[in-house]
């Protein structure tokens, strides 16, 4: 006798949504799998596999896979700080990962996983270590995952997690050669200065100035100087050309502040005129 028309769409619905749900790692509501499910009626050849299948399925939506913050959540993160994120899944049969994949947005990389193989337990968890390497926006996951045992075997994705990536705080620090120098009444003296960025991320705006005390005059060029960029690691020389105008052990007090930072940094050089 040929199988009615209704029971094979039945069975045709009841293989589709199985697929999505076990294949793909869709999330379906459970009672609309129900649904789908009752209106399967498998013959005595049939039941042993559309029965596995279906419980299968059962399992794999009450299965949970999630990525959390290992700490308090965060709306922003440093870049090059490492942030960790907990894996972590819970299913009604004992599973064990078989495989996975992680999707990450480009401004992120992972820098610590752990070795997923385990016995197959009904709950586990991991630590992943990640680090922003770009400033912006950023995602981790979702985190896909086939999950094997002796009732089941899965695909399942986590939650996506997003936040934005504060760019790379500046670090200036400034260098004035030579700490101490003598000259006579009416010569020059010649300081070389030199501001560098140490920090991971780029200092703007950098104004420099040279304050002078009364026996001292600029004699070329003017006390302040502006400095628009300054990437990490980089750094700007320049000199300061002073002329001795009175006797006595004068100052020159180089000041540089960060006009992205408000960071400021002061040396002061000696100049003693005989």
């Amino acid at each position: 006798m040929k199988e009615s028309s209704s029971k094979k769409d039945a069975i045709y619905s009841l293989a589709e949504l199985c697929v999505r749900i076990l294949c793909d790692g869709e999330d379906i509501k459970k009672n609309t799998f129900e649904g789908v499910a009752k209106r399967v009626k498998p013959n005595e050849q049939e039941q042993p596999l559309v029965g596995f299948v279906t419980e299968s399925t059962r399992l794999a939506i009450d299965t949970e896979v999630a990525l959390e913050w290992a700490g308090a959540p965060q709306d922003e993160v440093k870049v090059k700080e490492n942030l960790e994120l907990e894996l972590r899944y819970k299913c009604p049969a004992e599973v064990r990962i078989v495989d996975h994949r992680l999707s990450l947005s480009n401004s992120v990389i992972v820098t610590k996983e752990p070795d997923y193989s385990q016995i197959p337990r009904k709950e586990e968890s991991w630590l992943i270590e990640f680090k922003p390497v770009l400033s912006g926006s950023g995602s981790i996951g979702p985190f896909t995952v086939s999950l094997e045992g002796d009732r089941v075997l899965v695909n399942k994705h986590s939650n996506k997690i997003e936040f934005g990536i504060a760019r790379a705080p500046s670090l200036i620090a400034l260098d004035v050669k030579p700490e101490r120098v003598s000259c006579t009444l009416g010569e020059e003296a010649v300081l070389e200065v030199t501001v560098l960025n140490e920090g991971d991320g780029p200092a703007e705006n950098i104004t420099v100035e040279a304050e002078l005390s009364d026996g001292l005059e600029i004699s070329l060029g003017n006390e302040e100087k502006l400095i628009n960029f300054l990437g990490s690691g980089e750094n700007m020389r320049f000199q300061i050309f002073v002329r001795a105008v009175g006797q006595g052990e004068e100052l020159v007090t180089m000041k540089v502040v960060d006009g992205r930072s408000g960071q400021e940094v002061v040396k002061t050089s000696m100049i003693r005129v005989g």
